[in-house]
């Protein structure tokens, strides 16, 4: 199973996650790895690309091949794209 997270919070990420195992909670913290990136999976949605994860960033900011860890679940996925992350986007004006 296949899913996009709007990553979302101040700073905008769209990240997809795939091969999926478990479920992860909604309001558990999340902890991508080996990027050390942590968030909060705040919400469900549904998008055109199938279902989607809101998450609120915490701290760092996830990388591709990063595998995610619902850490009360124990919900695991891979991070297989980063399509955007603001916080790397972004120019210092």
């Amino acid at each position: 199973k296949k899913w996009l997270i709007f990553y979302h919070h101040q700073i905008d990420a769209k990240i997809r996650i795939t091969g999926k195992n478990g479920n992860f909670m909604l309001g558990e913290d999340l902890v991508f790895k080996p990027s050390n990136a942590t968030g909060k999976y705040t919400a469900k949605g549904i998008c055109p690309f199938g279902s989607a994860m809101y998450v609120t960033p915490l701290s760092g900011a996830p990388r591709a091949n990063d595998i995610v860890t619902g850490e009360k679940s124990g919900a695991l996925g891979a991070l297989d794209k980063v399509y955007y992350n603001e916080r790397e986007n972004s120019r210092a004006y």
